[in-house]
């Protein structure tokens, strides 16, 4: 045998004695599969190490120790965990996320306005909604410090006609009672009115969060539904049109 052949033997044994160490340790490996119900969800590990990826993935597993996971989609409710993890050993991370509601939304409106379209992730029309009718709740309450003070100036001049002790001084309260009066009347018809507007903005921010919620078969219902908020006679009112 010559040295060429000596040499070749050699090398062939070596290069399969490295390619069985290198599919021993391939096959040593282990992997964090992440999974989410439904698929696309992002996640996000945050721990000694941060990661952000897209479910469904596969990573080699070197996370050890604890874990913050978060995983949110658009139309999904968020998911918040903690989770440890074992460096090397073969682990999954099953995601289920819940799906938002109108309801839930609705429920949110009505306790603060606007939140319910900021959780149908609409900044936007959450800001108007909330601003409007922050500010009409404002102006009802201005309209009823208003008018209590306009009614106790009126019970103020009404005791002192009632008091009065000559005739100039009942003319004199006679004529402030009727001013006095007046300016009450107005008052609580501008009170009235504001109570209106702020009771119909608030309800206009619930129905927009129940009847124009963007998620899922049920936007179809948003796209043929029409809700304005307009005066009839002076008094506020929410009309509701439906298209069939």
């Amino acid at each position: 045998m010559n040295l060429k052949k000596i040499i070749d033997i050699l090398v062939f044994s070596l290069t399969i004695l490295v390619s069985a160490q290198i599919y021993a340790q391939q096959s040593n490996e282990s992997y964090l599969n992440v999974l989410s119900d439904p698929n696309g969800a992002t996640v996000q590990l945050r721990g000694e190490y941060s990661l952000i990826l897209t479910a469904p993935a596969s990573i080699r597993q070197e996370l050890d120790g604890e874990y913050k996971v978060m995983a949110f989609k658009r139309g999904y409710e968020r998911w918040n965990s903690t989770v440890w993890f074992k460096q090397g050993s073969p682990d999954q991370l099953a995601i289920k996320l819940n799906p938002k509601t109108r309801f839930k939304a609705g429920l949110r409106s009505l306790l603060v306005p606007g939140w319910g379209q900021f959780y149908c992730e609409d900044k936007t029309k959450s800001l108007i909604m909330g601003i409007s009718t922050l500010g009409a709740v404002i102006v009802f309450v201005i309209a009823d410090n208003n008018y209590s003070s306009k009614y106790d100036d009126y019970r103020w001049s009404r005791a002192q006609l009632d008091n009065s002790s000559n005739i100039e001084d009942w003319k004199k309260y006679s004529q402030l009672v009727d001013e006095t009066q007046r300016k009450a009347y107005d008052a609580e018809n501008l009170r009235r009115a504001a109570l209106g507007i702020a009771v119909g903005a608030w309800a206009y921010n619930v129905l927009d969060a129940i009847l124009f919620f963007p998620y899922g078969e049920e936007h179809s219902f948003a796209d043929r539904s029409k809700v304005t908020f307009e005066l009839c006679q002076g008094a506020p009112r929410i009309v509701f049109t439906e298209k069939f």
